[in-house]
Protein backbone atom coordinates (compact mmCIF):
# COMPACT_ATOMS: atom_id res chain seq x y z
CA UNK A 1 0.00 0.00 0.00
CA UNK A 2 1.29 3.45 -0.85
CA UNK A 3 2.08 6.02 1.79
CA UNK A 4 -0.81 8.16 0.51
CA UNK A 5 -3.20 5.19 0.79
CA UNK A 6 -1.99 4.26 4.27
CA UNK A 7 -2.45 7.82 5.44
CA UNK A 8 -5.95 7.91 3.97
CA UNK A 9 -6.87 4.73 5.85
CA UNK A 10 -5.47 6.15 9.09
CA UNK A 11 -7.44 9.38 8.75
CA UNK A 12 -10.63 7.48 7.92
CA UNK A 13 -10.12 5.42 11.06
CA UNK A 14 -9.62 8.58 13.13
CA UNK A 15 -12.86 10.03 11.73
CA UNK A 16 -14.68 6.75 12.46
CA UNK A 17 -13.40 6.74 16.04
CA UNK A 18 -14.56 10.33 16.47
CA UNK A 19 -18.03 9.41 15.25
CA UNK A 20 -18.19 6.37 17.56
CA UNK A 21 -17.09 8.35 20.60
CA UNK A 22 -19.43 11.24 19.84
CA UNK A 23 -16.51 13.66 19.54
CA UNK A 24 -17.53 14.55 15.98
CA UNK A 25 -20.90 16.01 15.10
CA UNK A 26 -22.64 14.87 11.91
CA UNK A 27 -21.81 18.23 10.32
CA UNK A 28 -18.11 17.98 11.22
CA UNK A 29 -18.04 14.39 9.95
CA UNK A 30 -19.64 15.37 6.65
CA UNK A 31 -17.18 18.21 6.16
CA UNK A 32 -14.17 15.97 6.88
CA UNK A 33 -15.49 13.20 4.63
CA UNK A 34 -16.05 15.72 1.83
CA UNK A 35 -12.46 16.94 2.10
CA UNK A 36 -11.12 13.38 2.14
CA UNK A 37 -13.20 12.60 -0.94
CA UNK A 38 -11.75 15.57 -2.80
CA UNK A 39 -8.21 14.43 -2.02
CA UNK A 40 -9.04 10.87 -3.11
CA UNK A 41 -10.49 12.05 -6.42
CA UNK A 42 -7.45 14.23 -7.03
CA UNK A 43 -5.08 11.32 -6.31
CA UNK A 44 -7.11 9.02 -8.56
CA UNK A 45 -7.07 11.53 -11.42
CA UNK A 46 -3.36 12.31 -11.00
CA UNK A 47 -2.47 8.61 -11.02
CA UNK A 48 -4.62 8.00 -14.08
CA UNK A 49 -2.76 10.79 -15.89
CA UNK A 50 0.68 9.49 -14.88
CA UNK A 51 0.53 5.75 -15.49
CA UNK A 52 -0.59 4.88 -11.95
CA UNK A 53 1.98 7.00 -10.13
CA UNK A 54 2.14 10.41 -8.47
CA UNK A 55 4.89 12.84 -9.32
CA UNK A 56 7.01 14.16 -6.44
CA UNK A 57 5.20 17.50 -6.75
CA UNK A 58 1.80 15.77 -6.58
CA UNK A 59 2.91 13.74 -3.56
CA UNK A 60 3.97 16.93 -1.80
CA UNK A 61 0.65 18.59 -2.61
CA UNK A 62 -1.36 15.60 -1.36
CA UNK A 63 0.76 15.46 1.80
CA UNK A 64 0.06 19.15 2.43
CA UNK A 65 -3.69 18.59 1.93
CA UNK A 66 -3.68 15.55 4.22
CA UNK A 67 -1.82 17.54 6.89
CA UNK A 68 -4.56 20.16 6.71
CA UNK A 69 -7.34 17.57 7.09
CA UNK A 70 -5.42 15.86 9.89
CA UNK A 71 -5.33 19.12 11.86
CA UNK A 72 -9.05 19.59 11.23
CA UNK A 73 -9.79 16.08 12.51
CA UNK A 74 -7.85 16.84 15.69
CA UNK A 75 -9.46 20.25 16.16
CA UNK A 76 -12.98 18.93 15.54
CA UNK A 77 -12.51 16.00 17.92
CA UNK A 78 -11.22 18.28 20.66
CA UNK A 79 -13.62 21.20 20.43
CA UNK A 80 -16.61 21.60 22.74
CA UNK A 81 -19.11 20.31 20.14
CA UNK A 82 -20.20 16.70 20.48
CA UNK A 83 -22.82 14.52 18.85
CA UNK A 84 -24.64 13.78 22.14
CA UNK A 85 -24.24 16.82 24.41
CA UNK A 86 -27.58 16.41 26.20
CA UNK A 87 -27.15 12.68 26.70
CA UNK A 88 -23.62 13.22 28.04
CA UNK A 89 -24.78 15.93 30.43
CA UNK A 90 -27.65 13.75 31.66
CA UNK A 91 -25.28 10.84 32.23
CA UNK A 92 -22.93 13.05 34.24
CA UNK A 93 -25.83 14.44 36.28
CA UNK A 94 -27.19 10.95 37.00
CA UNK A 95 -23.72 9.74 38.03
CA UNK A 96 -23.33 12.70 40.40
CA UNK A 97 -26.75 12.06 41.96
CA UNK A 98 -25.87 8.37 42.42
CA UNK A 99 -22.58 9.32 44.03
CA UNK A 100 -24.31 11.77 46.39
CA UNK A 101 -26.92 9.17 47.37
CA UNK A 102 -24.21 6.61 48.14
CA UNK A 103 -22.29 9.12 50.23
CA UNK A 104 -25.43 9.97 52.22
CA UNK A 105 -26.11 6.29 52.90
CA UNK A 106 -22.53 5.63 53.96
CA UNK A 107 -22.21 8.80 56.06
CA UNK A 108 -25.58 9.85 57.44
CA UNK A 109 -25.68 13.27 59.03
CA UNK A 110 -25.24 13.16 62.72
CA UNK A 111 -27.37 15.47 64.76
CA UNK A 112 -25.50 17.66 67.19
CA UNK A 113 -27.72 18.31 70.26
CA UNK A 114 -25.32 20.93 71.65
CA UNK A 115 -25.81 23.38 68.83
Amino acid sequence: MSRVGARENNQQQRIGNGVKSGQLTPRETGHLEHQEGQINREVHNDRAANGGHLTPQEKAQVNHQQNHVSREIYDDKHNARTDHPVEHANTQHAAQEHSNAQHTQEHPREEHPHR
